[in-house]
């Protein structure tokens, strides 16, 4: 016959469980902490060169004819190509930032459309003319990207949230065992 024993732990033994999972649970949330601050950095700088593509072709429309007008719409043709399949985007100062392909009807919209607009009009008298139709674009992709990057932050910031609570939790049993 074999005899079943039951083990009983320590009360050493069940708060080294406690603080473990704990330490753990800390080491998690800062590693989400440094994941959304490098992502809020990102993002920042995304839609900096968002913007900055819109005050370029402001710039293009208001002065027209200026030196390099073929280099800044093929910048801004790359940029653009480069947020639909991802790839680097240009900012204006040489800063380069890797992306993603960005996802989202309004997002997929406005850079289908302002990519749709540059194909169709690649003269200086377009911009003149109809510039504002894509800085109009421009500004709707920012606003679209802005809003979805927030979403993303307030999600990770609820995750940081739900593990200092579980983390508080398990602290307090620790000291109540």
């Amino acid at each position: 016959t074999s005899s079943t024993r039951v083990r009983s732990y320590s009360l050493r033994q069940r708060l080294d469980l406690v603080f473990g999972i704990l330490l753990v649970l800390l080491t998690v949330g800062g590693s989400v902490s440094l994941e959304l601050m490098q992502r809020q950095r990102r993002d920042a700088t995304l839609l900096a060169v968002l913007y900055e593509q819109e005050r370029s072709v402001y710039e293009l429309t208001i002065f027209g004819e200026e030196a390099g007008f073929e280099q800044r719409v093929q910048r801004l043709s790359e940029n653009l190509r480069s947020l639909q399949q991802g790839g680097l985007l240009q900012g204006d100062d040489g800063t380069s930032l890797p992306v993603q392909p960005m996802r989202g009807r309004f997002v997929e919209q406005n850079l289908t459309a302002a990519v749709a607009w540059l194909e169709s009009h690649t003269l200086n008298e377009d911009f003149a003319r109809h510039g504002s139709e894509l800085r109009t674009y421009l500004r709707g992709l920012a606003a679209s990207a802005e809003s979805q990057l927030f979403a993303q932050v307030v999600r990770a910031s609820e995750l940081q949230l739900l593990l200092i609570i579980v983390g508080m939790a398990l602290f307090l049993a620790g000291v109540l065992l």
